[in-house]
């Protein structure tokens, strides 16, 4: 199961019991969410720099125009050059029994590398455990996941996040010193 070892989670300090941030021009939006202040994050790290950033308790579909298969799912846009990852591509949950990862029936499919180079398919409809140091390809797009404790100043700016329906704060932005 997903835990990261020492070093590789990011510890925070509160910033109150908000678990989704984006930044859209000079104001930070907060979005108010499930898990409470002490929830972990995950950040997506992908091999072109985008990053995003999926608090606990939220389920989101990664393709290329993706949209919500259930209720209450949301979406991350895989940017790409090519045409390789599907419209909805990967569906990635973030919950108390772990990461997981499934393939949503995808033309190129899905593959998890582990660190060392080993390859597991991903089966179309088939729920996998996303472990530490593994590297999910993605038609040919890759990202890699870490968990980030709390949210902090240095999280927010680490990943610009999709915002999903909901109660949204606005606050001012963090300066950048």
């Amino acid at each position: 199961m997903f835990a990261p070892p020492a070093g590789h989670a990011i510890a925070a300090d509160q910033l109150g019991p908000l678990s989704h941030t984006s930044m859209h021009g000079d104001v930070a939006l907060a979005l108010a969410g499930p898990g409470g202040a002490g929830a972990a994050s995950l950040l997506l790290a992908f091999d072109t720099g985008q990053r995003e950033y999926l608090p606990w308790g939220v389920t989101a579909v990664l393709g290329r125009r993706p949209t919500p298969t259930v209720p209450g799912e949301s979406v991350i846009t895989v940017l790409q050059d090519g045409g390789t990852v599907s419209k909805n591509h990967l569906r990635v949950e973030h919950a108390d029994d772990g990461v997981w990862v499934t393939d949503l029936g995808s033309t190129n499919g899905s593959v998890l590398v582990a660190e060392d180079g080993t390859r597991t398919a991903a089966v179309p409809g088939a729920r996998l455990a996303l472990d530490d140091g593994v590297r999910v390809r993605i038609g040919d797009r890759s990202w890699t996941a870490t968990l980030i404790q709390g949210r902090t100043e240095m999280a927010r700016r680490l990943a610009v996040p999709r915002v999903p329906s909901g109660t949204i704060t606005l606050q001012p932005r963090p300066s950048c010193r």
